[in-house]
């Protein structure tokens, strides 16, 4: 079961961020199953490195006109990215969430935090919240209700929905050449005995 913390959305309309892989994609049409497209709009982010990012956009695009949602796109910059990849787009979608003066709903969720959590330890700071709640952006905030939920739930929910046809997973993610995406694939799994999913939402989620 997909557990939304419903507490923490916004009263008023918010705008979820959906890059187009089967998480928020999953998210994103139950959030517009519980609050109707009145409330719910949809943002997507066109990274521009490669094909399939149009490819990404384009099925967003029809996903938004599938379910009558407003949509809000727009596309990197075609220039060349100095230091981290991750960071250097991290800080460009977080420069287009702060143009669309909104509540941005992104849909993180457990395994996205337990993969936080175990690159925290590896650079000596366990302690630290692996994906925070909710990000202060100005007048606005970006808010993760999907956060105690885990991947397979989505999955699963996406499955029972027939929303494969929007669905594009970016090739980079079975990249192992990436930090997340070998502790992902390799790392986390050799942990799963020990329930690490149970240990971070209890640690540092319990209270939504």
């Amino acid at each position: 079961m997909i557990n939304v913390a419903r507490n923490i959305l916004p009263k008023d309309k918010f705008t979820v961020a959906v890059s187009g892989g089967i998480d928020s994609i999953a998210a994103a049409h139950l959030l517009i199953r519980l609050y109707g497209p009145d409330k719910v709009s949809v943002c997507h982010y066109n990274h521009n490195l490669r094909p399939q990012n149009d490819l990404m956009e384009a099925k967003v695009k029809q996903f938004c006109d599938h379910n009558y949602v407003n949509y809000s796109s727009a596309i990197r910059e075609d220039k060349p990215i100095t230091g981290s990849i991750e960071n250097s787009l991290r800080i460009d979608r977080l420069n287009f969430f702060k143009t669309l003066n909104a509540n941005i709903i992104c849909c993180h969720h457990i395994n996205d935090a337990v993969e936080s959590y175990v690159m925290n330890m590896l650079r000596g700071c366990p302690e630290y919240m692996p994906i925070p709640v909710i990000t202060q952006l100005d007048l606005y905030a970006i808010i993760r209700p999907f956060i105690r939920t885990t991947k397979a739930d989505l999955v699963e929910y996406a499955k029972n929905n027939n929303l494969q046809e929007y669905i594009v997973e970016d090739e980079t993610n079975i990249d192992t050449s990436y930090r997340r995406n070998w502790i992902r694939h390799d790392i986390v799994p050799q942990f799963s005995q020990f329930g690490l999913a149970k240990i971070v939402r209890k640690k540092f989620y319990n209270k939504i």
